[in-house]
């Protein structure tokens, strides 16, 4: 289609996957119903917005999943900004950021339950969400806080990783 007139199979099938997204939203928000609804909301402005990056042949519901989970995760970076003060400091430097940045970017790509937990879900909760164990979340948290702790890779991890 070459004009920017959105189909209506399209609206039709984000509104057929509404009930699909709110479980979703359910598992990354469990105890917070107004923060669900509004990454529900959030997620199908930026979906209608897109529509014209959609492919057929990466499906759908992949790419509503990988466009909640991105403005999950962007919604959590601001709230622990807020939370420690960050954004309200305006004495605090770029590098200061950036470095921030890069650390939780490592600890997502390491150990995403550890962030999981991290930002209010319970352990049982994280390891639901991620599949695993509640004794492996907490060994993540543990690798996690020594890496923040350090700034280096746990040698424990880094022989299990190699």
């Amino acid at each position: 289609m070459t004009d920017n007139r959105r189909p209506a199979e399209f609206d039709a099938k984000l509104l057929a996957y509404l009930p699909k997204m709110r479980a979703q939203a359910r598992r990354l928000l469990p105890h917070h119903p107004q923060d669900r609804e509004d990454l529900v909301q959030e997620t199908f402005c930026v979906a209608l917005n897109r529509w014209s990056q959609f492919r057929p042949e990466g499906g759908f519901i992949e790419w509503l999943r990988l466009m909640m989970m991105g403005i999950w995760k962007n919604q959590c970076q601001k709230r622990s900004e807020v939370a420690d003060g960050s954004e309200a400091d305006p004495s605090s430097s770029a590098n200061s950021n950036q470095d921030d940045r890069l650390s939780i970017t490592e600890i997502d790509r390491r150990w995403p339950a550890a962030l999981t937990f991290a930002i209010g879900h319970t352990m049982s909760d994280a390891a639901t969400l991620h599949k695993t164990t509640s004794h492996d979340v907490a060994r993540q948290v543990k690798n996690a806080r020594a890496f923040v702790r350090t700034g280096r890779i746990p040698r424990a991890y880094r022989r299990a990783a190699a």
